[in-house]
């Protein structure tokens, strides 16, 4: 990473911002050449030293690769995610907003965007990932009308019991052969 790109990095981190860097990224510039000095103001590794005279970052956190992802977003972020999943090694999630339709308005304290589509890919061929927990957290006051989830490999779409309590919707996906999606809609 060059410089510039690791200052912006910073800048992002100083605005709010939540980054958690596995590996050696940033250990050196843009030539392959190491650095001099500890890129991001963050230790090597988790547990190291900050650099001489430097204070750690609050809103960087470098893990080595064999370590916790999910315990060192939760560490930066808190409890509060907006989404987890209790899924097999080999399953991969993405949660994305759906914003409403042009000229329709959210209801009074609702949120822009009426679903939440969260995409589960199986990078296990050789058997389907079962049973995978979910939870979402809400981004509004709103209520959830129905979630459903679909599949490719499905004759028809699913439509999931779920529960909402403090602020999340929670649910399980039966079993995700290859690719699936889960759509939670809002009232």
């Amino acid at each position: 990473m060059s410089d510039e790109q690791v200052k912006c990095v910073e800048r992002y981190a100083q605005s709010g911002g939540k980054i958690c860097i596995v590996g050696p990224a940033g250990t050196h510039d843009e030539w392959m050449l190491p650095r001099k000095q500890q890129s991001f103001g963050v230790p090597r590794l988790r547990g190291s030293e900050p650099p001489e005279g430097g204070t750690p970052n609050k809103g960087i956190e470098r893990i080595g690769e064999n370590d916790d992802v999910t315990a060192a977003v939760r560490r930066l972020c808190g409890a509060d995610l907006s989404l987890s999943a209790r899924a097999p090694s080999g399953v991969c999630v993405e949660l994305l907003g759906v914003p409403r339709l042009r000229g329709s308005d959210p209801p009074e304290g609702g949120t822009p965007n009426c679903r939440r589509l969260l995409h589960l890919v199986n990078y296990r061929t050789d058997e389907p990932a079962r049973d995978i927990g979910v939870s979402i957290r809400l981004p509004g006051p709103q209520g959830v009308k129905c979630v459903m989830f679909a599949s490719p490999l499905q004759e028809a779409d699913l439509r999931l019991p779920f529960e909402v309590r403090e602020g999340r919707v929670e649910f399980t996906v039966p079993s995700v052969d290859v690719y699936g999606v889960a759509v939670v809609t809002f009232e």
